[in-house]
């Protein structure tokens, strides 16, 4: 019998688990990676486009293509793509971001011959139909419209567009002219230009039976999807303009019951050698739950539910942001302790008991992250999309076994001390 009285112990030495994929090309050029793991008869397969909403300056023609890519083909509507899919009982998704969108395929192994075609036919001759369109479109005003009732939404919006700019992609606040101006021709310009042969990757998981490279390069190796398509998928030009320094923002909703904190600054990307330094900086301040911001702002103080910061990294910027919701009585407060606690990291070194907490739980995460041939594609695919290999993760585990309470503290000086601080309240009162 297990005692559940006590703890079990904590592994001192963690080892990067193998990713063991293979590299083939089609024969028009497409590299697929093949990660041949798992016992059950199923694989996931991921089309990758450089596709996202920084590909175009037509503010929302992108997330639009991709939202319409299951609205038909030149073959069957809607309906009729989804039964298709649903007859072999494989699921068809579209996930969008803000540089990439991805087309994923969940699908038995023994259905892959009826399925792949299915997939062919969408990424060749989707039409975006014009009735499907304009529905799509007075749904995007109704959720727009609920969206912006929310003070989480709307100091997200406001820090993006005030850490990138209203002119790039990223900063852009959506609105209903923004909707309105997307027509029909844009779609089809954009899935012509950018979801082709030159601009795909394919990432294949899960149990992969023999010669599957052959029936993949019969279904995507052939022939060149949108022949016609002439122009440089390079997509445009950010107009990302330069941060001010000590840049206080208030989104006023004077109805509003809390208040919505956003604070935060750009940051290096994943190319960078301190990324992984400041990965475990950022945990141990509200990275998890067991950070400061939680032990402070809702443990202590009481003024929230919950508080966290992250580092999301984008093509054109990486920055990292602390978010919350407050009572607007405690909004000012709350903001006075995030930053005590970003000056605590700058003059205070941390314990080595606290740091090592926090190094433990990110190997757990990591290694828990990689448990499945399928887990393993995302990490996988976070990789190819960065264009890094497989040293990246190797480095992240050897700086969680040797970063040290002086080197949080260097860091902390190098990437988190000086003015550069972007805070956006979103609610009643001010700034």
């Amino acid at each position: 019998m297990i005692d559940r009285k006590v703890a079990p112990q904590i592994a001192e030495e963690w080892e990067s688990p193998v990713l063991p994929f293979v590299k083939h090309e089609l024969s028009n050029g497409i590299p697929c990676y093949f990660i041949d793991s798992g016992s059950s008869e199923l694989l996931k397969i991921e089309w990758i486009f450089e596709a996202g909403a920084s590909a175009s300056s037509k503010y929302l023609v992108p997330a639009f293509t991709a939202d319409m890519l299951k609205e038909g083909t030149d073959f069957r509507d809607s309906a009729g793509l989804a039964d298709a899919f649903d007859n072999y009982g494989a699921f068809f998704g579209i996930d969008f971001s803000q540089d990439h969108s991805v087309i994923s395929l969940y699908c038995l192994t023994k259905n892959l011959d009826q399925v792949l075609p299915l997939i062919k036919e969408v990424l060749s001759n989707s039409n975006f139909p014009e009735k499907e369109l304009e529905l799509n479109k007075e749904n995007s005003k109704q959720k727009l419209a609920l969206s912006n009732e929310k003070v989480a939404y709307l100091s997200r919006q406001v820090f993006m567009q005030n850490l990138f700019g209203d002119n790039s992609t990223y900063g852009h606040i959506e609105t209903n002219t923004d909707i309105e101006n997307v027509k029909r021709t844009d779609l089809l310009e954009f899935y012509k230009e950018f979801y082709t042969v030159e601009n795909c990757r394919i990432i294949i998981s899960g149990k992969i039976p023999g010669s599957f490279d052959q029936k993949l390069n019969s279904h995507f190796g052939s022939d060149n999807w949108n022949k016609e398509n002439t122009k440089d998928q390079t997509g445009i030009t950010q107009n990302i303009k330069e941060f001010q320094l000590k840049q206080k923002v208030l989104a006023e909703k004077p109805a509003a019951l809390q208040s919505s904190i956003r604070i935060g600054r750009k940051v290096i990307n994943k190319h960078h050698p301190d990324i992984h330094n400041l990965v475990i900086l950022n945990t141990l301040l509200g990275g998890y739950f067991g950070s400061r911001l939680m032990s402070n702002i809702r443990e202590d103080k009481g003024y929230t539910y919950g508080i966290g910061s992250g580092i999301a990294h984008l093509k054109h910027g990486s920055f990292m942001s602390i978010a919350t919701e407050v009572g607007a009585d405690v909004c000012d407060s709350a903001i006075n302790e995030v930053y005590f606690e970003i000056n605590r990291l700058l003059q205070e070194p941390v314990s080595k008991e606290e740091l090592k907490t926090v190094t433990n739980y990110l190997a757990g995460t990591f290694l828990r992250s990689m448990d499945g041939p399928f887990e393993m594609a995302e990490k996988f695919k976070s990789l190819l999309i960065w264009d890094l290999d497989l040293s990246y993760y190797e480095m992240y585990l050897s700086s969680l076994k040797t970063v040290n309470p002086e080197l949080i503290l260097s860091t902390a000086n190098k990437y988190l001390t000086g003015d550069n601080w972007l805070e956006v309240v979103a609610g009643p009162g001010k700034v």
